[in-house]
């Protein structure tokens, strides 16, 4: 049996999703029909500003595919779009830039829930690359969505000047100085 995906029938889709084993997330912005996670891959399908479904992110083209042919689906797990050996690459030169904390929490972020965040997101344009990168937790990063880059970096100084992570604001600016000065020293 197969099903056309449109308005009409996407609370079936998302019924389908859950018995694949996907989880539905909340939208982030008002552009988003649907997002969905399965096996660490975010998924988004898109709508433009007359409501018509405009693109999509992830796995969300595959799970559709199978969904109208009426097939089970699994998306792989946890790909990066570069290969799992440059995510790595990535994510080492980013700890050795950044340090290890959330991009917009400031806390200690542990292996298992970082995340490689475009301060610039991929569907705005923004590059895949090193000076467009930072970690941050998974659930940071999913809350921040597609705002842009200077709406995140309020984001972020916002929840820094909160102490979000515990740390005053004069301990975080010592941490930061601290930081820099590590940063600054030569290697040869």
């Amino acid at each position: 049996m197969s099903h056309q995906l449109n308005k009409h029938n996407l609370e079936r889709f998302k019924g389908w999703l859950i018995a694949q084993g996907a989880t539905l997330l909340n939208p982030t912005n008002q552009y988003e029909v649907l997002r969905f996670e399965h096996r660490g891959v975010t998924s988004i399908i898109y709508k433009n500003a007359k409501g018509a479904w405009s693109s999509m992110v992830g796995d969300a083209a595959g799970a559709i595919k199978a969904f109208t042919k009426g097939r089970s689906w699994t998306t792989e797990a946890i790909r990066a779009p570069l290969g799992t050996a440059k995510r790595a690459k990535y994510v080492t030169e980013l700890l050795a830039r950044d340090g290890n904390r959330c991009f917009f929490c400031n806390r200690i972020m542990q292996e298992n829930e970082l995340s490689i965040e475009h301060l610039v997101p991929r569907v705005h344009g923004g590059p895949h690359h090193l000076s467009n990168l930072a970690l941050a937790h998974r659930d940071c990063n999913q809350q921040a969505g597609h705002l842009s880059a200077v709406e995140k970096i309020a984001l972020r100084e916002k929840n820094i000047k909160k102490g979000v992570d515990g740390i005053s604001e004069s301990n975080h600016h010592a941490a930061t100085a601290k930081q820099q000065e590590n940063n600054s020293v030569a290697t040869f």
